[in-house]
């Protein structure tokens, strides 16, 4: 008669000895490797009981866990060892294996080991009771006001955390949301709410719009460039005085030291080197776009799909796009986007619109002021100067005038001020 192969358990390992008891403390994510061991058609339980001994843990195989593992590892600890057979014979650890690698906690009892299916199983249980539980729950109804934001968008926001049961309105005169849902739903519902219902910063945007001859400064012997490289902002701080032409050489070239804007403005204008557009400011919502906009609606020549030609006004002028952003409290990110557009009217083209914009981002404290360079602009005058009279007879008039053509470089400088109006209560629009 045959006799039946025995299943064989090998060990080897000189830690094969139990180490000393530790607390979760000591252990840590620490532990201790196993040179090497290996099973051949062991028991499962034989070998979680191996692994238990080892880890010093208590290991409780489910009744229904059966199996033979053959495996062989090397430099290892308990518990890859614990995931490596528990993936061979389809397992699944109460808690998981990934949850014990920082360390064993004092406060667990054992780790449960249970078939995948089983353990699949019994989740789909424990959702279906709680459901149970949560419709045998009346529905309730709660109004929640809201102070600070407005009450279609957080309707949105919270629409996916209802139950299918649920129903949530709103009503626009008082601002406040209607939910009519389970009781565990609507605790979830109001800590969401309450979290985005937040005041929403509100800044001031103060924009200066200053002009200045690039011909007049050169003949001043000034510099400007503002160290910008194009479009890129310089950030101007400060209280300094600046009212003399050493003042004028500190902003119009490289440097960037302490300032005053106003009186940096007005030196310039003395020199009669600059002249100030205009000085708009507006108030807008942390992450929300602002525009401004000074110009003219210049009547434009278009063709429809038809070929039809139609006449379309567009305005042509300075504007500025500006979308702030509130971090760390007191530093405001500015998004900005300058465009300049000037026209001329061509016999053969009609009008013709020429445009320049820059895009930048500059993150500035509160009350600081970023300045925007680059955009400029060209005039073109003609003069005929001359003897009277002669200067008007046919052919030889000519030689009695002169033609001369000047050309007028102008510098578009931005200078933006962003300042958080921290006492504003504001609702989203």
């Amino acid at each position: 008669m045959r006799r039946t192969r025995a299943p064989i358990l090998i060990l080897i390992a000189l830690v094969c000895l139990v180490p000393p008891a530790q607390s979760a403390a000591q252990q840590g994510a620490q532990y201790e490797t196993i040179p090497a061991f290996g099973f051949e058609e062991a028991d499962v339980k034989s070998v979680l009981a191996l692994i238990s001994d080892f880890g010093n843990v208590n290991i409780v195989p489910d009744g229904m866990v059966t199996g033979r593992v053959t495996l062989q590892l090397r430099q290892v600890n308990w518990l890859d060892a614990l995931d490596a057979i528990m993936t061979q014979q389809d397992l699944v650890s109460i808690p998981t294996v990934e949850s014990l690698r920082g360390g064993v906690p004092d406060s667990l009892h054992f780790i449960q080991i249970v078939r995948r299916t089983d353990f699949n199983t019994r989740m789909q249980q424990e959702l279906q009771q709680e459901q149970e539980i949560l419709t045998s729950e009346p529905l309730e109804t709660r109004i929640i006001s809201l102070d600070h934001s407005q009450v279609t968008q957080i309707q949105t926001a919270i629409t996916s955390l209802g139950s299918p049961d649920g129903i949530i309105t709103n009503d626009p005169r008082t601002n406040s949301l209607i939910i009519r849902d389970y009781p565990s739903s609507l605790r979830l519902i109001e800590q969401v709410v309450e979290q985005l219902d937040i005041p929403v910063p509100q800044i001031r945007i103060e924009v200066k719009l200053l002009e200045v001859d690039t011909d007049r400064i050169h003949q001043l012997g000034l510099n400007w460039d503002l160290n910008t490289g194009g479009a890129n902002p310089l950030v101007i701080t400060g209280t300094n005085d600046l009212s003399t032409s050493n003042a004028l050489q500190t902003i119009l070239g490289v440097s960037s030291g302490t300032l005053t804007l106003d009186a940096t403005i007005t030196a310039l204008e003395n020199q009669g080197v600059a002249n100030m557009v205009a000085r708009p400011s507006i108030s807008v919502l942390d992450n929300v776009l602002g525009t401004i906009f000074m110009g003219e609606k210049v009547p434009l020549r278009e063709l429809d799909v038809a070929g039809n030609v139609t006449i379309q006004l567009r305005d042509i002028g300075i504007g500025l796009e500006v979308t702030p952003h509130v971090v760390d409290d007191d530093m405001i990110i500015l998004d900005l986007v300058p465009t300049r557009e000037s026209f001329r009217v061509d016999p053969s083209a009609g009008i013709i619109v020429s445009t320049q914009n820059a895009a930048t981002t500059v993150k500035v404290r509160d009350g600081e002021t970023a300045v925007i360079g680059g955009l400029k602009s060209e005039t073109i005058q003609e003069a005929y100067t001359g003897i009277p009279i002669l200067m008007n007879i046919p052919i030889i008039g000519a030689l009695f005038r002169y033609h001369s053509t000047q050309v007028q470089v102008r510098d578009l400088i931005i200078f933006v001020t962003p300042r958080i109006e921290r006492e504003s209560a504001v609702i989203l629009p």
